[in-house]
């Protein structure tokens, strides 16, 4: 319907409907009456002329009159444009343990060491929802003229490198690796680099990806965990740290602490290690020294650069060892034990010394039931010393199946007793006295300095040594 007054008469002076005077807002948004507050009967007289004036509010083709106008502090509002509405970016709805992504806030813990300042994601994890962009939509004012949309303020978020939207608007991560937020680009970085330590501004770290750079050290009592990729640390450890790598370990500075742990199931190369525990399912290379630390590798262990040192604790490894210098001018207690593989040595000896119980059991046994035979054959076996006879031998077949069967387990192991047993210990300078080195299940003690280049090696079941024509 089309207006049926002036518009610019309105916005000046408004327009007389019965007694009343309406008026409009500045911005065409409102048709409003004005009373002052004490003035009820006004306001009633009007209330009860509403239905009539909101009809001849509609004839004179105003929008948005109101079913029933609205009364504050003396002014009666009779008519509400339509707003219009902005249009909205496209944004990314993430899951409320990626939120602290997008706004920067670090989630509350009672644990200050779980900040989790570094989030990464799993392929093939659905990290939030995509909320495409919404065009704006157009408003009117109260003469039904149309307001266009303000224009879009914001960009839309972009979906990068790594992540995709499914047909369920999910979004996925295509790689592994740590959420990224840059200038409204959200995107998966397969490899990070922390240009600083692990402390309390990060917190502790659970990283996926092809590999995780840490440029500091990481403080007391932090853990790094690299589910996936590879490790490389700049700096060192301090003590009651925990590190876990499912690939390679690399670090430029030195492992320490009572009660640090570090499991890699990579290969590792480390500087120097100081009381603390490595456990490598590769090969381990100590770029320095070992001293008072604990290590087991599955493959072979080298520390044959810059000092070469290893004293104190217990170095072994399945493979073979290769060290500069083995022990040192105190004589501290030191083990270095090649070919040695936890569950085989230990298996293999438990078993011996089972199967040893068992042949002296049976022995007994043996000797009851000759006896008992001695007993029928002279007629003095009664009825209550035959049933005797009858549990002797029923335990006789019972322990001799069981050592059948650690015969046949033995067997087993004997070949991978035989494989470790070839392993050999190699000395390139010199190994002081006190050193316990080891072959498998053989160890023997150095009773006098030897100079190297030298070479543990177990030959009939003794540890024999002999010198290297070789060099490192």
């Amino acid at each position: 319907m089309a207006l049926k007054v002036d518009k610019k008469e309105v916005l000046e002076e408004g327009v007389w409907i019965e007694d009343f005077l309406v008026k409009v807002t500045e911005d065409g948004m409102f048709l409003y009456l004005e009373f002052e507050k004490e003035d009820k009967d006004g306001i009633k007289a009007f209330l009860g002329k509403w239905k009539d004036i909101r009809q001849k509010l509609i004839e004179l083709g105003f929008c948005g009159v109101l079913q029933e106008p609205v009364v504050k502090d003396g002014v009666i509002f009779v008519a509400r444009g339509k707003p219009a509405v902005a249009p909205q970016p496209g944004i990314v709805d993430f899951f409320s343990e990626y939120k602290s992504i997008l706004n920067k806030l670090l989630p509350t813990s009672e644990d200050l060491r779980e900040v989790n300042k570094i989030i990464c994601a799993k392929k093939g994890e659905v990290i939030g929802k995509w909320i495409p962009p919404q065009d704006g939509i157009p408003g009117k004012n109260v003469f039904c003229e149309e307001i266009p949309p303000p224009e879009k303020k914001e960009k839309d978020c972009e979906i990068g490198e790594g992540l995709k939207v499914n047909e369920k608007g999910e979004i996925v991560a295509e790689i592994s690796g740590v959420v990224q937020v840059e200038d409204k680009k959200i995107f998966v970085e397969p490899e990070y680099e922390l240009r600083g330590d692990v402390d309390y501004s990060v917190g502790n770290i659970k990283f996926f990806g092809q590999k995780l750079t840490i440029r500091g050290d990481v403080k007391y009592g932090f853990r790094v965990e690299v589910e996936e990729g590879d490790l490389e640390l700049a700096g060192g450890t301090e003590n009651k740290v925990f590190i876990l790598v499912k690939g390679n370990f690399y670090c430029s500075g030195i492992v320490r602490g009572e009660e640090t742990s570090v499991i890699v199931k990579g290969n590792a190369e480390v500087k120097a290690v100081e009381y603390a525990k490595l456990e490598v399912e590769g090969k381990l290379i100590i770029k320095d020294y070992l001293i008072f630390g604990t290590a087991m590798c599955m493959k072979d262990i080298l520390v044959k650069e810059g000092k070469g040192m290893v004293y104190g604790g217990v170095t072994r490894a399945k493979g073979n060892i290769e060290i500069k210098e083995a022990g040192n001018e105190s004589q501290t207690p030191t083990k270095i034990i090649a070919g040695y593989h936890p569950k085989v040595i230990e298996s293999y000896l438990k078993i011996i010394q089972e199967k040893l119980l068992i042949e002296e059991t049976l022995k007994k046994l043996q000797k009851g039931i000759e006896l008992g035979k001695k007993l029928k054959e002279t007629g003095k076996l009664d009825e209550k010393k035959r049933e005797i006879l009858k549990q002797i031998e029923e335990q006789f077949n019972l322990y001799s199946y069981r050592l059948e069967t650690l015969e046949d387990k033995l067997q087993d192991l004997r070949k991978e007793m035989a494989e470790l047993k070839t392993k050999v210990v190699k000395i390139w300078s010199k190994v002081y006295p006190g050193v316990t080195i080891g072959i498998a299940d053989v160890t023997t003690t150095v009773p006098e300095e030897r100079r190297g280049p030298i070479k543990f090696k177990l030959e009939a079941s003794i540890i024999k040594v002999s010198e290297l024509k070789e060099r490192p």
